[in-house]
């Protein structure tokens, strides 16, 4: 995978340059991740810092660029867009809704 974006890729609001940019941050995330767990544990405080405080903004860029930018390109894609499908599929929720019934948990009953 090539993990190197062009400027206009970074910057860039079309659905392809958004799934390639959230793929590159994870691939990071995961890089730095390999990095942390290869530190020797106890080692010094103060070596530790860095790599975490990178390996945390990855992940926080990482994690933000599906609900924010990704959904959101989603959603304004046209009805005849190649992407419908995956737009649709992200307005489905995780689980099917199930309605609450109090008698279930024996806290009402009907009389």
């Amino acid at each position: 995978m090539n993990a190197i974006l062009s400027t206009a890729q970074v910057h860039s609001k079309s659905l392809p340059d958004l799934l390639n940019k959230l793929l590159v941050a994870r691939q990071e995330s995961l890089v730095l991740f390999q990095k942390l767990a290869a530190l020797k544990p106890f080692a010094l405080a103060t070596s530790i810092h860095p790599p975490l405080r990178r390996f945390r903004q990855a992940l926080v860029d990482y994690l933000a660029l599906g609900p924010f930018e990704v959904y959101e390109a989603l959603e304004e894609q046209p009805a005849e867009s190649p992407y419908c499908r995956a737009r649709d599929l992200s307005r489905r929720p995780l689980r099917p809704h199930r309605p609450h019934h109090p008698d279930r948990a024996g806290l009402s009953r009907p009389l």
